[in-house]
């Protein structure tokens, strides 16, 4: 692959890894398949969903003072006619008490008790399915899923021979257990692949994660990616000099910031040939671990032939020995994946 193609590739990977974070963003922050999670969702105020009555909501919306409700049907339609609610005001609390109740034909009346079975979702009140909360967030997560579909990355990676070697090495990669069940699996898994290759390539061209907030620099930094030189104070002059000297001689040099860097003492990174591809591996697994599942009888360790097709997809390569040590390394580490979708800017030194 010509040096162009490794720049473009780049590119494109750091797209993908932006919309892949929208993406798990919207994922996370989902309610419709909380269900069969156990996790509690946060009640909604006067609305309630029973199979007698359906969603509705309850509320004193015109000030009555004989204790009962205004029942409001929120399915479109009129509420059943045999469900009514009472209740009243708590003055500590600022809001309506209220029961719901079911006529029966005999003309005795049941109160409706909360049952798990008639819940949409979990919790003794839920959300419902037309609520904003529920709306939006589907909304946000099916956008996701259109953007990173026919992705421009995947395209080119499909174009490199080392590509069907590639998904063979993965066969016996799965999706999460986190992921699994919250839309097509043999698609999701897919992506996730995706965003492990693409994560890698973008480590590979900015270790350092030079042009990013502080704080990812500095786990950059700590993860031994590289590091940085502060100039001291006789290259600082030197570098003051030389400008001085070019803007006598009225010439105009493309790196004068960057020199102006120097003469300022700014820290500039330093990375060595074998940090870039310790940063890739790095990567890898950190993202497969939170990604996938893999039955290499390793400790979740991604397979070292489908990463040495990673490094051909940027024209590098490392011996087995090498990746498997990084790979170990990793294998008990609750480091973060570093990737992110930042496209690092042009740094001559």
């Amino acid at each position: 692959m010509a040096v162009c193609d490794k720049d473009k590739l780049t590119t494109l990977a750091c797209s993908f890894n932006n919309h892949f974070k929208q993406f798990l963003a919207s994922h996370d922050s989902r309610i419709l398949t909380k269900l069969t999670s156990g996790i509690v969702q946060q009640p909604v105020d006067y609305i309630y969903w029973q199979k007698e009555c359906g969603a509705f909501e309850a509320k004193n919306m015109w000030g009555r003072r004989d204790g009962a409700l205004d029942v409001i049907s929120l399915e479109g339609e009129g509420l059943k006619s045999n469900c009514f609610a009472t209740g009243e005001y708590e003055e500590n609390s600022g809001k309506y008490s209220h029961d719901l109740y079911v006529a029966e034909e005999s003309g005795l009346t049941n109160i409706v008790k909360p049952r798990p079975e008639c819940l949409m979702y979990v919790g003794q009140w839920s959300y419902l399915e037309g609520h904003s909360d529920v709306k939006q967030k589907e909304h946000w997560y099916w956008n996701t899923i259109k953007s990173l579909k026919d992705s421009s990355f995947e395209s080119a990676l499909s174009s490199h021979p080392a590509y069907r070697f590639f998904i063979q090495n993965v066969d016996r990669v799965n999706l999460h257990n986190s992921l699994k069940g919250s839309h097509d699996d043999e698609w999701l898994l897919r992506i996730c692949l995706l965003r492990v290759v693409a994560g890698a390539i973008e480590m590979y061209d900015n270790p350092l994660r030079e042009d990013m907030w502080v704080e990812k620099r500095q786990q950059a930094l700590d993860a031994n990616l590289g590091k940085l030189l502060i100039p001291d104070q006789r290259t600082a002059k030197a570098a003051s000099r030389l400008i001085e000297n070019i803007h006598r001689s009225g010439a105009s040099i493309k790196w004068m910031s960057q020199l102006q860097d120097i003469a300022n003492r700014k820290p500039y990174p330093l990375v060595n040939s074998i940090e870039p591809k310790m940063a890739l591996v790095r990567e890898v697994s950190l993202l497969s671990k939170m990604l996938l599942n893999t039955s290499n009888g390793h400790k979740g360790r991604f397979p070292t032939t489908a990463i040495q097709n990673i490094l051909e997809f940027i024209n590098e390569e490392m011996s087995d020995s090498g990746i498997q040590y990084h790979l170990e390394r990793y294998e008990d580490s609750d480091e973060k994946p570093l990737s992110s979708g930042h496209v690092s800017s042009d740094i001559p030194f």
